[in-house]
């Protein structure tokens, strides 16, 4: 592909994810105004300006790769979930249930196993596309299945959502990641994994501290292979799910009384043992180019 043709295909692109970002705006910003009627007028108002703002947006950047445009694509997919789960409550009287937690689990309970396969769908998507923490999607697991449930589903969800973060990498290559996540990082985490090899990707992906997602994407640009890589995250990416799970509600160490000196001392356990991690290997660096 020469240069014509690749500036051919970008401004091709951007027209597209500009067209389709408008269009949900749009339909984000109607949908609003017409079934948000009911709540209170300042938040309805609000809730309609910041929908017109965000499609005016939409309209008006034509540079689909800043972080802004980037911004503007998540809330536009975010907004639009969040509505096509409110509206069908709505119409149906259900909204009802979300005011007390045992109906919600009771409600969600009647759906089976497609409670538990939009946990996983959810987990999944937040792995590779929603800008939310994993610890939000694996509360809310916990809180609604158990533990237990959470743990299993969570997990699963965050393993395939990272086989597809590392194959965009190794698919469509630096143009697409650069493009999701910024081509500063790309290049920074790229960097990273090709000088300090596999011993850092390995505590990045076991620690909370780094963003685990980001690293995913990027592994399928360097020669890592695939082998390594889901052998790495299926031992790693669990640890923190199971943490998440079992000890991220506060009912086995609560987040009062004599459970805050002990989450201290589990930040502090944590955070010394990264920086001892950090030392160890920055130590057998400098070791090793010493000996060249």
């Amino acid at each position: 592909m020469n240069m014509t043709d690749t500036t051919e295909f970008r401004q091709k692109s951007s027209i597209v994810a500009r067209t389709l970002s408008s269009v949900l705006a749009l339909i984000n910003m109607v949908l609003v105004a017409v079934y948000c009627v009911n709540f209170n007028a300042l938040l309805y108002y609000c809730a309609l300006s910041l929908s017109c703002v965000v499609f005016v947006l939409s309209v008006a950047i034509k540079k689909t790769k800043t972080p802004l445009y980037k911004l503007l694509i998540c809330i536009n997919v975010v907004v639009f979930v969040v509505l096509a789960v409110y509206i069908p409550l709505q119409i149906n009287d259900l909204l009802w249930i979300f005011s007390d937690g045992n109906a919600i689990r009771e409600y969600i309970s009647g759906f089976g196993i497609w409670g538990i396969l939009i946990l996983f769908l959810l987990t999944l998507l937040e792995v590779v596309v929603l800008p939310i923490p994993a610890a939000v999607t694996i509360v809310i697991g916990t809180y609604l299945f158990g533990p237990t449930v959470s743990f299993i589903v969570s997990t699963l969800g965050t393993i395939v959502g990272s086989v597809i973060c590392f194959y965009l990498g190794r698919t469509f290559g630096q143009k697409l990641v650069s493009w999701i996540i910024g081509e500063d990082k790309t290049k920074k985490y790229s960097a990273l994994l090709a000088e300090k090899g596999k011993v850092p990707f390995i505590i990045m992906m076991l620690f909370p501290f780094f963003p685990d997602d980001i690293l995913c994407m990027v592994s399928g640009l360097t020669s890592m292979s695939f082998k390594f890589f889901i052998t790495i995250v299926t031992i790693t990416r669990p640890v923190m799910v199971a943490f998440y799970s079992y000890f991220g509600t506060g009912e086995i160490i609560p987040f009062s009384g004599w459970g805050i000196p002990v989450w201290i001392g589990l930040i502090a356990f944590a955070a010394f043992a990264f920086y001892l991690l950090n030392y160890l290997i920055n130590k057998k660096k400098n070791k090793k180019s010493e000996d060249d």
